[in-house]
């Protein structure tokens, strides 16, 4: 039940992303928002019927009465009728939260994509700007151009991440549930295993804090021409399977 709150409110914040949501999950959301700030230590009055922004402090009242014959002394981790009545009613406009979510899911997408491939295509020239081998000591030798593009490409990796992170939250929605957080192809596109690979590869740890703050499997894609855009869970796992590594494919990858 928590898990599902937990949940809610991390999709209740997905506007922060700049995209504007599906109005059934809006109004999904605000239900849920109302819900969730009812102060439960007074009673009010309220009258049955459909949860809305406007009657949901009511409704959790009149829940609350109904629930008043089944409740026992102790019982519910000692919450009061009013308390349980909460509880139970914001898992449930919880629930309603994240099954409109997993659906607006492709239209998240692709608002996003625009703005996603201005800050791809801004990285991407800042790291092919950069010397071959990135750390402190190449990029004061570079010059201040390199010093520069190091600036850019490190503010748009952490543009680019958000997303990647937004990806990988979908995982606690209902049509993405068991799904990997593949964080190598989140928000990358290889188009053979040898690519695949290379992303892989950037994921182990490394000592090259310079290059770390660039994001390095984003770094290894940009270097290698492997394509930005963003994936759903779903299509990361049918991405890894379509590319599934195996000797012969890095052969002829390569």
């Amino acid at each position: 039940m928590q898990d599902n709150i937990n949940t809610a409110n991390a999709v209740s914040r997905w506007t922060g992303l700049g995209v504007t949501l599906p109005q059934e999950l809006s109004t999904a959301i605000e239900t849920f928002e109302a819900i969730r700030w009812v102060e439960t230590g007074h009673t009010v009055g309220f009258d049955l019927g459909g949860i809305t922004a406007e009657n949901a402090e009511e409704k959790i009242v009149e829940f609350a009465n109904r629930l008043v014959p089944a409740l026992k002394t102790g019982d519910h981790l000692g919450r009061t009728p009013l308390e349980e009545a909460k509880r139970r009613m914001l898992d449930s406009a919880a629930r309603e939260v994240l099954g409109k979510a997993t659906v607006a899911v492709p239209e998240v997408i692709a608002q996003l994509t625009p703005e996603f491939d201005k800050h791809a295509a801004a990285y991407i020239d800042a790291v092919a700007v950069l010397p071959d081998t990135v750390n402190a000591e190449s990029l004061v030798q570079a010059g201040a151009e390199a010093v520069t593009a190091y600036a850019t490409a490190q503010a748009e990796a952490a543009w680019l991440n958000q997303v990647s992170s937004w990806v990988a939250g979908t995982r606690s929605l209902p049509g993405f549930a068991g799904q990997d957080v593949d964080v190598a192809l989140r928000i990358l596109r290889p188009t053979n295993a040898l690519q695949l690979e290379k992303l892989d590869a950037a994921l182990h740890p490394n000592a090259n804090q310079t290059l770390g703050a660039l994001n390095r499997v984003f770094y290894t894609a940009a270097r290698e021409g492997i394509e930005f855009g963003i994936n759903s869970l779903r299509e990361c796992a049918e991405i890894r399977r379509d590319l599934a590594i195996t000797p012969q494919s890095v052969i002829l990858a390569r």
